[in-house]
């Protein structure tokens, strides 16, 4: 029965409902039932779906009963309890704070989730199927329904009866997988009498990992029929018994006429209820007989749809190739048409070009034959010859040029200059070039000897540290170990500025050396010369470095561009007032090789050279000490350690975020590093669960590292981030440290990586399910070491020195 011009199911109606006779009414008990029923239901698949962590939607949730369920039993997955009406809300958050409810109308929900569930809810509906469709939409995998089935004496609140002829095996982008019709009725209960029908629908675009088969769209079909032809089967037995009987009293009537009567009755009566039973029986082999055809039916029904699949998805395949083959095709006609085109009117124009220049080209030489011949040529030679050769008048003349032409202010500001450049030319310390001249000499020796092959150019911001895990020192370290030696030129801001340990041997083969003392002796490298291998690993686009290439090139140097950052924009936030756009292009253009430590990188300067090769950051092993040290154990009171090392600079760091994280009291932050502003530190004083380390020396990170359950890198969101290649991501992985990332979306494809969004409830979702794999029995170390076998920085460099060696340029100017 439909009520129609009523208020039943309004918001107000429900609202009403849950205030005053939800719980009188066994509504929290008919709602547990009924998510009983769904777990009976499930199959096994799906329960391991549900248990592998995923996101479940209940859509209809009441008060939340059937969330709490669920929840405790796939403790792995995230559920979430969405209803239209608030007071059923109100009571969930309330009964159930540990689970998430939102007051939503079905039609309002715009979230989407791996599975969305909902237990008879539909049926309130005059238009379940409109609802359903807004089910789909709100699911990224599956949706799993319950509902009344052949409900015909309807309550009051039902607005729509299901029946088989209801359900479409495919609607939308959805098809149906799985059905299960179940009699409630089989079973003792207060809660519902008639059949309930479990139905599930999949994403046709989601591939599961197992495959559908008949008997999960047939459902409980095949119970009733199990049920009858065993009912049929005791049936038989009835009919034989009974014929027995029947024998029985046929043998007691010959031997004694005085019952024959009586007896007479009795075998009438029998044979009545046998030829009942035989009616029966046939009747039963009618419905097995039409159940066994419908079984045929859907198999043929299942294999015509395979087989029209098939069919479909080769012909989609051979139009989509036609098509691209197609388009490809005229893009080169039209690409070919174009180029022809200008080819033509370049060819005229060039034509044009070298006729106009061959009649100039005549005008020129008459003209200028006739002006060797005039007296106006003699005379204006004498005059120039005097003027540019006698020492005092030049000079007089070049300056009152200047000054005509640019003013008396250029002029002396021309002067101040050519002043300041003599001064800084005079600056320049005999002693320096000859400490040089001797490290120049001591190479050339030791490759006579033997003990080095080759030399290298190392520009550097920092001074050369040994225990420093930096890709420049690690790069004079790894050609130290093949016999390359490096002249690590240290960056100098000023002329004056001193570089600890100059022209020392700092490092087997590796010489530290001022940036001004290189630069101002580049006409000494004619010193190493004679060195067979030599290489310039130029990395600071700065023009100090740009100018020098030329020098190096004459010198018989390969040339490598290494892009270690995004150094433009962090040019932007203050941390390269060095960088030079030009100078970067110029280098890029210029080099032998240009290799880059990250994708983006490579992509952003696609336009500049299409052979740009990714070499991304690493590590080393006897640096920063032991392998696989993560906290495996849970803290008695469920504290998460979560760590950071590295730089902690505004520009970058998301300090927003962390704040926020700390609100969290489960968690426990370590930091180490520096570049935080004092303003940040003090702030960071005011939460008990941090501790800011400082800086600390690379291989003391495993005492620290070893109490961390999961490793952090929370970056802000920019251009900046999402090129770097953090060398830290590298250092986390060998400590064994699954960790959370924000900012640098490429880092995604790494093993035990995870990306999240600047969002606090995902970047804290995310840091829990990393602490549930650490301190869990499926957190396996193994799956790391072909990830960093090809990490190390031997790896790294091997590839560089490989790609180096055969480029042809740096094989033409040897």
């Amino acid at each position: 029965m439909k009520f129609t011009g009523s208020n039943i199911n309004s918001v107000d109606y429900w609202d009403n409902r849950f205030i005053h006779n939800w719980e009188e009414n066994a509504g929290k008990l008919q709602t547990l039932y009924f998510y009983n029923i769904a777990l009976q239901l499930i199959p096994d698949w799906m329960h391991v779906q549900l248990n592998s962590g995923i996101t479940l939607a209940d859509i209809g949730c009441a008060e939340g009963d059937g969330v709490d369920l669920f929840s405790k039993k796939y403790q792995k997955s995230n559920f979430v309890g969405l209803d239209f009406s608030k007071e059923a809300i109100k009571k969930a958050i309330e009964q159930f704070p540990n689970n998430k409810f939102f007051a939503k109308d079905i039609k309002d929900i715009t979230e989407e989730y791996d599975v969305v569930f909902s237990s008879n809810t539909l049926e309130h509906f005059y238009d379940p199927f409109e609802m359903l469709d807004y089910l789909l939409k709100c699911s990224k995998q599956y949706v799993i329904l319950l509902l009344p089935f052949q409900e015909r004496d309807r309550f009051d609140e039902h607005f729509y009866t299901f029946e088989y002829s209801d359900f479409e095996l495919k609607r939308g982008n959805f098809e149906l997988v799985y059905s299960y019709e179940y009699d409630c009725s089989k079973k003792d209960n207060i809660f519902w009498l008639g059949k309930q029908i479990l139905l599930i629908y999949k994403r046709c675009d989601f591939e599961p990992s197992y495959q559908v088969k008949m008997s999960q769209l047939i459902g409980g079909l095949s119970e009733d029929y199990d049920e009858i032809k065993e009912l049929n089967k005791q049936k038989e037995l009835m009919i034989k018994e009974l014929k027995k009987r029947n024998e029985q009293q046929e043998i007691r009537i010959g031997n004694s006429e005085k019952h024959n009567n009586d007896l007479i009755g009795i075998i009438n009566q029998n044979n009545q209820i046998i030829e009942k039973m035989i009616t029966e029986k046939d009747e039963t082999n009618r419905l097995i007989s039409l159940l066994e055809q419908q079984q045929l039916l859907i198999e043929e029904l299942k294999q015509e749809k395979v087989t029209l699949s098939n069919q479909l998805t080769h012909n989609l395949g051979l139009f989509n190739d036609a098509q691209i083959e197609c388009v490809d095709l005229n893009n080169k006609a039209r690409e070919l048409l174009q180029e022809r085109k200008s080819l033509i009117e370049e060819n005229e124009y060039f034509k044009r070009q070298e006729e106009w220049l061959k009649s100039e080209n005549y005008n020129l030489s008459m003209d200028l034959n006739n002006l060797y011949r005039s007296d106006f040529w003699k005379i204006s030679r004498k005059y120039y010859s005097f003027r540019d050769k006698t020492p005092i008048i030049k000079h007089i003349f070049k300056s009152l040029k200047i000054i005509k032409n640019n003013g008396m202010k250029s002029y002396f500001q021309l002067v101040k200059h050519k002043m300041k450049k003599q001064l800084n030319e005079q600056q320049i310390n005999p002693d320096d070039r000859i400490r040089l001249l001797e490290v120049y000499k001591q190479l050339v020796i030791s490759e006579e000897k033997n003990d080095i092959r080759g030399i290298a150019i190392i520009p550097s911001a920092f001074p050369f540290d040994e225990l420093y895990n930096q890709r420049t020192i690690n790069l004079a370290k790894y050609l130290s170990s093949n016999k390359i030696a490096t002249l690590f030129i240290v960056w100098q801001w000023e002329r004056d500025e001193v570089v600890d340990q100059s022209y020392d041997e700092v490092y087997p083969h590796v010489f530290t050396i001022p940036m001004y003392s290189f630069m101002d002796s580049l006409a000494d490298l004619n010193e190493v010369k004679v060195i067979k291998e030599k290489y310039a690993f130029l990395n600071i686009p700065s023009n100090n470095y740009v100018h020098i290439i030329k020098d190096l090139r004459m010198n018989g140097f390969s040339i490598v561009y290494d892009i270690m950052d995004e150094w433009e924009q962090f040019a932007l936030v203050g941390q390269a007032p060095w960088y030079n756009k030009i100078a970067e292009e110029s280098m890029l253009l210029q080099a032998d090789k240009v290799v880059a430590v990250s994708q983006p990188l490579v992509e952003k300067f696609s336009y500049l050279r299409k052979d740009i090769i990714c070499i991304g950051n690493g590590y080393y092993e006897n640096l920063i000490g032991k392998s696989n040290i993560v906290n495996k154990k849970k803290n008695k009171h469920s504290i998460m350690h979560v760590g950071y090392f590295g730089h902690l600079t505004e520009s970058w760091f998301d300090w927003n975020l962390i704040f926020n994280l700390l609100e969290d009291k489960s968690v426990f932050l370590h930091l180490i590093g520096y570049g935080a502003s004092e303003e940040t530190i003090l702030k960071l004083k005011t939460f008990s669960n941090v501790k800011y380390y400082g800086k600390i020396k690379p291989n003391e990170l495993e005492n620290y590292v070893k109490y961390w359950h999961v490793g952090i890198i929370p970056f802000i969101n920019s251009p900046l981030s999402q090129a770097v290649d953090p060398i830290k991501i590298y250092e986390y992985l060998y400590f064994g440290l699954p960790t959370v990332v924000t900012g640098i979306s490429h880092l995604n494809s790494i093993p035990l990586v995870k990306v999240s969004e600047n969002d606090v409830l995902k970047f804290r979702y995310l840091i829990n399910e990393m602490y549930e794999l650490s301190t869990g029995e499926d957190y396996d170390y193994n799956q790391l070491s072909e990830f960093l076998i090809e990490s190390t920085w031997d790896e790294r460099f091997n590839e560089l020195l490989a790609s180096t060696k055969d480029n042809i340029y740096a094989r033409l100017y040897k």
